[in-house]
């Protein structure tokens, strides 16, 4: 078991996730995908997009193993997670606020 001493450091250290590059490339790419997703209503990525994920992580257990998903893969994907969580929240503000009167977006 994990204790919140070690939780702690382990976040504080240069090893936590929140530091790493390819987590900024996962919001990034959720960002693209939902901007894609306003501009062409008929642009379904949900599908593919669980099958690219387990498509890539087959290739990368076989290519790099376990050293390489922990690497780069789990990052992306908490990047991408964090990225449609933040974009979520914001256009859930926008809408809350646009209802209100507080913002006028035609």
């Amino acid at each position: 078991m994990v204790t919140y001493a070690q939780a702690r450091d382990h976040f504080r250290s240069s090893e936590s996730h929140l530091y790493d590059p390819t987590f900024i490339v996962g919001i990034v790419l959720a960002v693209v995908m939902y901007m894609l997703r306003a501009k062409f209503p008929c642009f379904m990525f949900t599908p593919i997009g669980l099958i690219m994920a387990i498509t890539l992580k087959w290739l990368t257990f076989k290519v790099g193993g376990t050293t390489l998903y922990e690497k780069k893969e789990v990052p992306i994907a908490v990047g991408l997670i964090t990225g449609f969580g933040l974009n979520f929240a914001f256009t859930c503000l926008l809408s809350v606020m646009r209802n209100m009167g507080t913002l006028i977006i035609p």
